[in-house]
């Protein structure tokens, strides 16, 4: 069979692009041409540049964005469509996050306008949380994917009855039905490492320097899906495994690798044991990775910095006690200053995530998170406006109680709009100064 895995337009829709590979297709692909099949991945957020904006310009393409989703002859969509019809392909697989849905809509209903007989399947983080929700919402897709995707669409695209499919959604006499339910993939080196080479077009030169060695998190932050679709439990790959894949990078040529786990130190023990084999192996690689606060000291971090580790992205989000223990970030201010000066004693850069727009939050609220930013000197900030994603503890409060229901269009509900969507208790230019604070790092993208 040939399949074609796609990774939406989104980042284009407001100015900008993404070159990164989802690694979520890439092993999806390396298990399906591991069957025999023709797989192939398609990232229509690709752009061949190298050049960003920053994030006040992204965050003010917020106008662009909403004129794309409310004209499905935008030329974007039409190009994603005409590069999808190119492969021929008998299914066509949509990664959708929150924000995804509307673009897999108008995609999947053009799609099937022009090649009705492709098979339109649909999984990640959204369908996971929503099941058959998203059939009924778009006739125009066939299928949907709840939980990890790999042996759900094998045995799809191999013609296994849907009815022994676990996780599998689909439509019998015109009704949405659910087949067995979605069970995790206990062991993560039964899989083959991600297909990196067989892209759509042939020759796209997408960024293939991911790596996941877990799956999941053990955390229940409000404003996360993550306890939703982990159950707050993690998967772990054996360090033979994460080494044998980043040799196969080094040998590639890649220099480069981002570490993509939710919590990269979760486990002391096993980070001291693979970064001692990476030290071993002399792979000679540099990395960055993304891990929590509280899961850090002094010999894990020095650790990662003899492994080759230039820069580590933690997760702070608010300056506001109140707002952090509302939230459940399980951190303090006073432990965040003293945890981001330990990442830069050791020598590391320093990435921070913040978010502002949290329900209630205020003005008040709003500049301690400026003011702790500040005090932290970050290398840069990631900066996001609080989202209600589907499966979040903060979407079943504030959204599906009725709370915002002038903005209940799924397309709003993602973290780089400046609309505030929880609270209307900041000022603009609260809001504005927010997104600045990247002149207060040295503004490097990484």
């Amino acid at each position: 069979m040939k399949v074609l895995l796609v990774n939406l337009p989104f980042y284009r829709l407001m100015g900008s692009h993404y070159n990164g590979l989802n690694l979520g297709l890439c092993y999806i692909a390396a298990v399906l041409n591991q069957r025999g099949h023709a797989c192939r991945i398609y990232n229509g957020d690709y752009l061949d540049s190298e050049v960003y904006p920053d994030q006040v310009q992204l965050f003010n393409g917020i106008d662009s964005y909403k004129v794309a989703h409310s004209n499905s002859n935008h030329p974007i969509w039409q190009e994603t469509v005409q590069a999808i019809l190119a492969s021929e392909p008998d299914f066509v697989g949509l990664s959708i996050f929150t924000a995804d849905f509307p673009a897999a809509r108008i995609v999947a209903s053009l799609l099937k306008e022009r090649r009705p007989e492709t098979r339109v399947v649909v999984g990640g983080p959204h369908v996971t949380v929503s099941g058959g929700k998203v059939l009924e919402e778009c006739p125009a897709i066939d299928y949907a994917v709840v939980g990890e995707g790999e042996f759900a669409m094998r045995d799809l695209v191999d013609g296994v009855a849907p009815e022994t499919v676990p996780g599998l959604v689909w439509r019998r006499d015109g009704k949405v039905v659910s087949g067995l339910p979605a069970a995790p993939i206990e062991d993560l080196d039964a899989l083959p490492f991600p297909d990196r080479a067989h892209f759509h077009p042939p020759g796209a030169r997408y960024n293939t320097h991911f790596v996941l060695t877990s799956r999941g998190c053990p955390n229940c932050c409000t404003f996360c899906a993550s306890p939703r679709i982990w159950n707050h439990r993690v998967h772990f790959r054996s360090i033979d495994s994460v080494v044998a894949e980043l040799q196969a990078l080094k040998d590639s040529g890649q220099r480069f690798v981002q570490f993509q786990d939710d919590t990269f130190t979760y486990r002391k023990e096993r980070l001291l044991g693979l970064m001692d084999e990476m030290v071993k192996r002399e792979l000679g690689l540099s990395w960055i990775c993304d891990t929590r606060l509280t899961c850090i000291d002094a010999e894990i971090l020095e650790a990662m910095k003899r492994a080759g580790c230039a820069r580590v992205k933690v997760g702070i989000e608010s300056g506001s006690p109140r707002i952090l223990k509302a939230i459940r970030k399980g951190i303090t201010p006073e432990l965040a200053l003293e945890k981001t000066a330990l990442i830069k004693s050791v020598g590391l850069g320093l990435g921070v995530y913040f978010m502002i727009g949290f329900p209630g939050e205020t003005n008040e609220d709003a500049r301690q998170t400026i003011e702790l930013a500040k005090r932290i000197g970050a290398d840069y900030y990631s900066l996001s406006i609080v989202a209600p994603y589907l499966g979040t503890e903060i979407y079943n409060d504030h959204v599906a109680s009725g709370a915002v229901s002038e903005k209940n269009h799924w397309e709003y509900f993602f973290h780089q709009s400046k609309e505030l969507i929880l609270t209307s208790g900041i000022d603009p230019a609260i809001v504005d100064e927010f997104l600045a604070l990247n002149q207060y790092g040295k503004g490097k993208r990484i």
